[in-house]
């Protein structure tokens, strides 16, 4: 099992989708659950994922369950069959893995289970997952995935150059931003350009916001405040000088850090708390 992990927007179900298209000709069973976050709210939801489960993989489109646990051990009843290709996009907690797929050994052999998360606690469910960090795009390929949705093709017009350096310098590989910002100037003029730039220092565009919010909306109020006060003031400083900035406010740094840390919200490296600029 493969656990795929990154911040909002940084392109981790496309990975999925891609290995997912690649692969699923090899497996006579396999299964795509999208959006798993979404639709597991309740054990309602969570059961109709069960249920999705097993009716691809079984190819019976008539399955009913009664209940999670039923589910749990209807699935792994079927560890005999023929081996399976499973994806499971956008798990936001352990659980949710224990109920879907807690182990490869529940299906046949050569079995290949992947999921995306943007939890890295994910990781931790069993020892046997691997794990893959979802990173921003170099500037080669950014530069290119920003040009096919701002002039559909795969470079930008000559009196556009130094704008679209100005937009990836604001995106820093994440492919969401280059998709959204790419679209929303695609047959501007350049004086329109430079105005969605200038706004970009102040207010971010929406449907990046809107994604990346996702992540803040599950925290807990004391690392809430934790990760805005490092939006605000804390980026890029050592992480034992923020920790006892932090502890003097009577916070829990080594929590609220590892909290944050695990959501992929900022990360830390050398000892220096890092954190992407579309998050400011």
């Amino acid at each position: 099992m493969v656990g795929i992990y990154g911040l909002g927007g940084i392109g981790k179900t496309t990975i999925a989708k891609v290995i997912y298209n690649d692969l699923s000709n090899q497996f006579k069973h396999h299964s795509f659950l999208e959006n798993v976050k979404e639709r597991s709210k309740d054990d309602r939801g969570l059961l109709q994922l069960q249920e999705k489960l097993l009716c691809d993989i079984l190819m019976d489109k008539t399955m009913k369950l009664s209940n999670v646990d039923e589910g749990v051990q209807m699935i792994k009843s079927r560890r005999y069959l023929e081996k399976v290709l499973i994806v499971l996009d956008d798990v936001d907690c352990p659980k949710k893995l224990r109920f879907l797929a807690d182990s490869r050994n529940w299906f046949g052999g050569g079995s290949i289970i992947f999921f995306t998360t943007r939890n890295k606690r994910c990781l931790n469910v069993n020892k046997a997952y691997s794990s893959y960090e979802a990173k921003g795009l170099a500037k080669k390929k950014a530069l290119e995935l920003f040009s096919w949705n701002a002039f559909k093709q795969h470079h930008p017009t000559d009196n556009y150059v130094d704008l679209c350096n100005r937009v990836l310098h604001y995106a820093k590989g994440l492919p969401l931003a280059l998709v959204v910002l790419g679209s929303s100037l695609f047959q501007r003029d350049e004086e329109y350009w430079e105005s969605t730039l200038d706004r970009l220092k102040t207010i971010p565009l929406d449907d990046i916001q809107k994604v990346l919010q996702v992540s803040y909306d599950g925290l807990d109020d004391r690392c809430k405040k934790v990760f805005l006060d490092i939006v605000c003031f804390f980026k890029d400083w050592g992480e034992k000088t923020v920790t006892k900035i932090l502890e003097g406010c009577r916070f829990h740094p080594k929590i609220e850090l590892k909290e944050l840390d695990d959501k992929c919200l900022i990360s830390i490296s050398d000892g220096f708390i890092r954190m992407h600029d579309s998050l400011q």
